[in-house]
């Protein structure tokens, strides 16, 4: 289901990429410092939550669950739950690496208001067990569209991007690194966009 699939792409990108054999999908995973979620289910290994949270999706964008979207919310919600598994174990596992600069952060954002169907991904399901969350004042679909910088939404994203700016900084090796090797990694998209097709 590409609604739930979509919500998904960064996370298999850093998952297949620490065990991908292209060097050029590795360095990328091998950048990512920080990761910010916005109102992003977490249902970990639970097939069950995953395919409700799935039927709620549906029915925000108009879709009828019928015995048909329910098959393939079921069959989406096993593949869902591995790759929680999965992600929770990479983010384990750059946490114990000893290389500097190797630990991910993360910060989970969680609707406050519920939508004219309700709350679509709850407080709980949003959250990270030992990870940092935070609230947007807004439901699902407009916790993400910010009218303006004053906004109590905007400040809060913001303020973690800036905080991880200054944390972060430039490491040696970024400095270093070549114009072309850069190219090289961003074109490496391509190939993501192939091994998710492919899934």
């Amino acid at each position: 289901m590409k609604s739930i699939h979509c919500l998904t792409i960064p996370i298999q990108a850093l998952v297949l990429g620490q065990s991908s054999a292209d060097q050029h999908i590795k360095n990328i995973t091998n950048c990512a410092r920080g990761i910010m979620f916005l109102g992003t289910p977490h249902e970990g290994s639970d097939k069950a939550k995953w395919a409700e949270t799935g039927q709620k999706f549906a029915k925000m964008v108009g879709k009828n669950t019928n015995k048909e979207m329910i098959k393939v919310l079921i069959e989406d919600s096993i593949k869902l739950s591995e790759l929680g598994v999965a992600f929770l174990n990479f983010l384990r596992s750059r946490g114990e690496s000893k290389e500097p600069g190797s630990k991910v952060e993360v910060v989970c954002f969680f609707e406050e208001y519920p939508t004219s169907i309700g709350v679509i991904v709850s407080k709980t399901s949003a959250m990270i067990a030992g990870y940092e969350s935070q609230s947007i004042p807004a439901d699902h679909s407009e916790m993400c569209k910010f009218a303006s910088k004053n906004e109590l939404g905007y400040q809060r994203v913001s303020n973690v991007l800036r905080r991880w700016t200054e944390m972060i900084g430039t490491p040696p090796e970024i400095e270093k690194t070549k114009v072309g090797d850069i190219h090289d990694a961003l074109s490496a998209t391509d190939t993501i966009r192939e091994i998710f097709s492919e899934k």
